[in-house]
């Protein structure tokens, strides 16, 4: 769930997008696509806003609610970095495939994940994580 300190710069940010001013729209593009990566969403999530409805007070809101959910998280909700991290512990995730999930490193920690990378994460998710198959 989105921080209300992060849904406000959000909302302020997508405001500046009718700017008049080419370098300010540039620079809002570029926020808002880390705002949206780091919460393991895309552009069309903005035309889609049932995603922001539950926002949540401050960080610590999300410790209280993942220990209370033990449970997998759906590859739609769960950021690129969880989704990761699931498949590098999974026991159902081959050693080659391991091997090229480390590929997705750099852009994970950049928050600059491409809709192809998580297309990609979501899949295997999906299949390992949330169907216990073994890829």
């Amino acid at each position: 769930m989105m921080t209300e300190r992060d849904y406000q710069r959000l909302s302020k940010l997508v405001a500046m997008l009718s700017s008049d001013n080419d370098g300010e729209i540039l620079n809002a593009v570029d926020a808002i696509s880390n705002i949206l990566n780091e919460y393991g969403l895309g552009w069309t999530d903005l035309l889609l806003p049932r995603k922001f409805l539950k926002v949540r007070n401050a960080q610590a809101d999300d410790l209280k609610a993942e220990a209370a959910d033990s449970g997998p998280l759906d590859p739609a909700q769960a950021t690129p970095k969880q989704m990761y991290d699931a498949l590098m512990q999974s026991p159902r995730v081959s050693i080659e495939t391991k091997r090229d999930i480390r590929d997705y490193t750099t852009e994970i920690s950049e928050n600059r994940v491409r809709p192809k990378t998580r297309a990609d994460l979501q899949a295997m998710y999906r299949y390992a994580i949330m169907q216990g198959r073994h890829i």
